[in-house]
Formats: C-alpha cells, sequence, structure tokens
C-alpha cells in the first residue's frame, strides 16, 4: 500500500510519502514493513533551488539510494534512514551549477554491509539547444561497514539527456 500527498504554495513544493508492505522472510512467514518520506523543494532566489528528503523506516532498503537489504538473515525488517539536502543556480540561461549531500545509516547487517554511507555530488549541466542538456558531475563518498572498514570512492561522470 502506498500513499502521498503534495501540496505547492508560490515557488515552493512539499510532499509526504508512506509505504506500507509484507515480505516473505524466507522462514515461512512474513515480516511487516513500512516507509516515510518528506520531501521538498523552493526556489528561494532568483535561479536557484534548495531541495531536501528524509527517508525513513523498516524493511524499504531496496527503496533506497544505493540499494540494500529489506530484512536481516533471522527475517526481521532493517531500520534504515536517510537524508538528502542540495541546491541548484542558474548562472545562465544554458549552464546550471548543483551541489547535494547525502547520508544514509542502516541498524543492523553482517560485518562486511554497509552501516553508513555519506555522498556528496557537485556538476555543472549546460543545454546547448533546446531540449538537450550535456552533464558533468563529480562524486566523491565514503562508506563504512558494521566491522568498522572504511572505504572512500571518487568519480566524475558524464551525462546526455535529449527531451522528447
Amino acid at each position: 500500500i502506498t500513499a502521498a500527498a503534495s501540496y505547492s504554495f508560490g515557488n515552493s513544493f512539499v510532499k509526504a510519502a508512506a509505504v506500507s508492505r509484507s515480505l516473505a522472510d524466507g522462514l515461512g512467514g512474513s515480516e511487516n514493513a513500512y516507509g516515510f518520506n518528506l520531501s521538498g523543494n523552493s526556489a528561494l532566489w532568483q535561479g536557484g533551488m534548495l531541495y531536501a528528503s528524509l527517508t525513513t523506516g523498516e524493511g524499504i532498503g531496496s527503496y533506497m539510494v544505493f540499494g540494500g537489504a529489506d530484512l536481516d538473515a533471522a527475517g526481521n525488517a532493517i531500520q534504515t534512514s536517510g537524508v538528502t539536502i542540495g541546491v541548484t543556480q542558474e548562472i545562465t540561461d544554458n549552464v546550471s551549477l548543483a551541489l547535494s549531500y547525502g547520508y544514509r545509516d542502516i541498524d543492523t547487517g553482517a560485518a562486511t554491509d554497509t552501516q553508513k554511507l555519506s555522498t556528496i555530488h557537485v556538476g555543472i549541466n549546460y543545454s546547448p539547444v533546446k531540449n538537450f542538456t550535456l552533464g558533468l558531475e563529480y562524486f566523491t563518498g565514503e562508506r563504512t561497514l558494521f566491522n568498522a572498514t572504511k572505504a572512500s570512492a571518487d568519480r566524475l561522470q558524464a551525462s546526455a539527456q535529449f527531451n522528447f
């Protein structure tokens, strides 16, 4: 079961959403799972946009950014929470910049499973013609496992988008 409600006011938008589901626990039974999300954005200044999202729940790992398990080895729903906050700014009519931060915390898992994840994204978009955008983004992230091992990653990624 899913539900969502949104409200727009001025240059702003807010949305609340929820999910409730039943998961087969792999042991012949089922486990109840649920999740909540509150998100929104606001154009607070000329050419700029601030956005944020908070998601929390049990048994929703597969819905989250970078995925994850919904149930632990005993068939119990895993608690997870995540937050994203970001800003975009138009520089010219066809160039914009973006900066975002994301954090996710997972309640339980095996020693080599992800416990915490944080990311930073810095990007630029260029639209040389209507309906076509080129993007370039730098990403850095840090992952902490349940056994306290940490790993980091950096990458540069590019995109091209055409809207019909």
